[in-house]
């Protein structure tokens, strides 16, 4: 079924712009199909702005750009992190880590999480701070393939010792990978101190920036980063 509206060149519009998947999209009540119901398509937000087709709303906006271009909308996303962590010890002589991690795991049902954990009292946390779907238009997740990388874009320590000595990850997906089991990449870092004698680290604060990189079935590669802030400390603990 097409939509019966056509661009200049002859192109029906249900060939220029991305299905609504998620049912947000501008609804164009002024432009309707033979069943009758109004023309709506992927909102532009979720990928490159239509090109415009002379059709204008009450607002004067062509409705063109108010949908995503075919072929680009997507609907996973990724949000900034702030992950914690500090350790607290009375023992002289013991050294104590203050731990920070963070996750990213592209899943096997096709959702993605974002999740962060620190050592506290009461041990590693971890918690859930993002969720979107990727998977979509009945597609398996293992139809897609991820990557992630990171860099370390910011840090500060007290004490000695170097960064790149606290810094921990695991990357299932350093390339390109088919996402036919959970892949991720976890990262961890810290800071230490020892009671009565010299301390590696007391406080350590860095900032890591993530590039997240997915291709679709149909093989365009969408690309979107984040930040993540792991602020450690080792015993004692802040203001204590």
């Amino acid at each position: 079924m097409t939509s019966g509206f056509r661009n200049s060149a002859g192109v029906d519009f249900d060939d220029l712009y991305d299905p609504d998947v998620v049912g947000d999209g501008y609804t164009a009540t002024f432009l309707r199909r033979s069943d009758g119901t109004p023309l709506r398509y992927a909102s532009a937000n979720y990928g490159t702005p239509g090109d415009a087709v002379g059709f204008r709303d009450q607002t004067g906006a062509d409705v063109g750009t108010r949908w995503a271009k075919k072929g680009t909308a997507n609907y996973w996303s990724v949000v900034n992190m702030t992950a914690r962590g500090y350790d607290h010890s009375t023992t002289s002589g013991v050294a104590v880590l203050g731990n920070a991690q963070f996750r990213i795991v592209f899943h096997a049902n096709g959702t993605l999480t974002q999740e962060v954990a620190g050592d506290g009292t009461s041990g590693l946390s971890w918690s859930v701070v993002n969720t979107s779907t990727f998977a979509r238009g009945g597609n398996s997740a293992s139809a897609y393939q991820a990557r992630l990388s990171w860099s370390m874009t910011a840090n500060h320590y007290t004490g000695t010792g170097a960064p790149s000595g606290f810094i921990n990850q695991s990357n299932g997906a350093s390339a390109f990978t088919s996402v036919t089991g959970d892949i991720a990449l976890d990262i961890s870092n810290g800071s230490g101190y020892v009671y009565n004698g010299q301390f590696p680290l007391l406080h350590g604060y860095v900032t890591l920036t993530v590039t997240v990189d997915l291709k679709d079935p149909s093989g365009r590669v969408t690309t979107k980063t984040f930040t993540c802030d792991m602020d450690m400390y080792g015993s004692p603990q802040p203001n204590s």
